[in-house]
Parts: C-alpha cells; sequence; structure tokens
C-alpha cells in the first residue's frame, strides 16, 4: 500500500516542479517521524532561550544597580538626581529622532547615551537611565507593542551592564577621574555657545585641542591659554603629535586652564555677577521711571 502511494506520488510530481512527496516503506523510518514531531515540539526555540536569558540578566542588573546605589548614600549628592532625568529624557529623544532600517530595525543614538552614563558615574547610571528613556521613548514615540519594548530596553540595559562591568573590570575610570586621566581633551564642535565640557576639562587640569571655527572656543583659549586650537585636519593631526609629544607643554596648558575656569566660571563667581547685572538693570529702570 505504501510502496503505490510512494510511486503515484513521485511520478505525479516527475512532471511539474515543485517538492515531491517521497514516502519510506521500513516501518522504522516511519517511527521515527512520527515520533520526532510531537517530541520537538515540547521544546522552546533558541530565540526564545536567548530572550529569556536577556531578560533575566537585565533584571539582575537592574537589581544589583539598585542595590548599589542604595548602598552608596552619597550617590545622589553632586546634581546626580538631574544627571538620572536629563539622561533618561535624552535617551527617551532619541527615539523620536533616530530613523528606520529595514525590516524592524531602528537606529538612534540611545548607545551614546548609555555609554555617556557609563562614564559619569559607572555602569549603574548607563543602565537605569538608558533603557528606560529608550522603553518610554519606544511606547510614545514609536508605538511599538509593550512586549517590543520592553525587549528592546532589556536588550541595551543587559549590553550596557556587561560593557560597564567589563570597563571597571579593566581599570577603567569614571567621571572626573575619566577626564583627568586623559592626556588631551578634543572638541570639534563648530557650534559652542559656551562649551561647558571644554571647562570641564579645564577644570581637572587637561589641555584642550579644540576647532579654531568655533569663535567661542577660540575666545576661551586666548583669554586662559589653556589649550589649541586648529584649522582643517592637517592642523589637527599636527597639534596632537605637538601635545602628545610633550607633556610638559600639556601639563603647563592644563594648569592655565584651570586657573582660568577657577577666576572666572566657578559657580560662585558667576552667581555673583550675573546678581550684579540684575542690581544694575533694577536700578537702570527705576531711574528711568523715576521710582
Amino acid at each position: 500500500m505504501l510502496m503505490r502511494m510512494a510511486g503515484k506520488l513521485t511520478a505525479g510530481g516527475r512532471g511539474r516542479r515543485g517538492p515531491a512527496l517521497a514516502v519510506s516503506s521500513g516501518p522504522a523510518h516511519i517511527d521515527a517521524a512520527i515520533l520526532t514531531v510531537p517530541v520537538n515540539a515540547l521544546f522552546f526555540s533558541r530565540a526564545l532561550w536567548v530572550r529569556l536569558v536577556i531578560l533575566l540578566g537585565a533584571a539582575l542588573f537592574l537589581i544589583a544597580a539598585l542595590l548599589r546605589i542604595a548602598g552608596t548614600p552619597e550617590w545622589w549628592a553632586g546634581g546626580r538626581g538631574l544627571e538620572v532625568v536629563l539622561l533618561a529624557l535624552a535617551a527617551m529623544l532619541t527615539r523620536r529622532f533616530g530613523f528606520p532600517l529595514p525590516g524592524r530595525g531602528f537606529a538612534s543614538f540611545v548607545l551614546g547615551v548609555a555609554l555617556l552614563g557609563l562614564l559619569l558615574d559607572g555602569w549603574p547610571l548607563g543602565v537605569l537611565t538608558a533603557p528606560a528613556g529608550m522603553l518610554a521613548g519606544d511606547l510614545l514615540f514609536r508605538q511599538l507593542k509593550l512586549g517590543d519594548a520592553v525587549s528592546n530596553a532589556a536588550h541595551l540595559c543587559f549590553g550596557t551592564g556587561l560593557t560597564g562591568l567589563a570597563y571597571e573590570a579593566l581599570g577603567g575610570a569614571v567621571g572626573d577621574a575619566a577626564l583627568r586621566a586623559a592626556s588631551v581633551f578634543v572638541m570639534p564642535s563648530r557650534f559652542e555657545s559656551l562649551s561647558y565640557a571644554t571647562l570641564e576639562a579645564w577644570q581637572c587640569g587637561v589641555p584642550a585641542l579644540v576647532s579654531g571655527a568655533s569663535a567661542v572656543l577660540r575666545e576661551h583659549c586666548h583669554a586662559g591659554g589653556g589649550g589649541l586650537y586648529y584649522h582643517g585636519c592637517a592642523e589637527f593631526a599636527a597639534a596632537l603629535d605637538v601635545l602628545l609629544a610633550d607633556p610638559a607643554l600639556c601639563s603647563a596648558l592644563g594648569a592655565r586652564g584651570q586657573r582660568y575656569v577657577a577666576e572666572t566660571y566657578l559657580w560662585d563667581l558667576v552667581e555673583t555677577r550675573y546678581l550684579e547685572a540684575f542690581r544694575e538693570l533694577v536700578q537702570s529702570l527705576r531711574g528711568k521711571t523715576g521710582q
């Protein structure tokens, strides 16, 4: 019976393209084929196992981050609460201004936010802020289903945690220590209104190499003497070579920049100047109105 069916099905498939069906007459083969389907159906697919591992890893990293912060009472000091809010908001906005990729992919700068959090204050900050912002952005802007949004955030959380632990194990510095460990701070931006990052580098005693296309950065270099500026790739390469080859020059420039920030941009000094400007403005307005 089985041999007749096999012959008919095979013969019927010769005249046209497409898959041909062949049935084995061996009872052992039939039994194996029958048993294989339900047994394999009981096991999860490899992709599902990977997703479960990532979700579990992300949950463990979140718990570890919260425990580390809870065990460090001074963690919230120094404006870290504001850092958490700003980084989470930045991560959320990256999901608004990213761009779609073929399939279900989506490219944004959320990895940069996670890396920034890691460098500012270690992997707990990156693990807490970037995935939370990503989750909110995927739900609010991309309007993904909750399961898909959670899966994306879990991947970022797990990856950021692993990267942070590796960076920590290799002795990587974070916060001000990361800046102090640098030989030169490079600011290539042409559009700076103050360049807070450059001032932070100078405050840590690190010389700056900045874009000469920015009038603000050029003025900082002239006024403070804490760095060099360049125009074009050739000048950048030459200036960088000079700085890296002369540690004494780097130290001198860094010290000048540190003094410049201390004499010009410390918070108490800025606050005093603003209050004086407001007083002069109020007096001027009173003089005009006769009050």
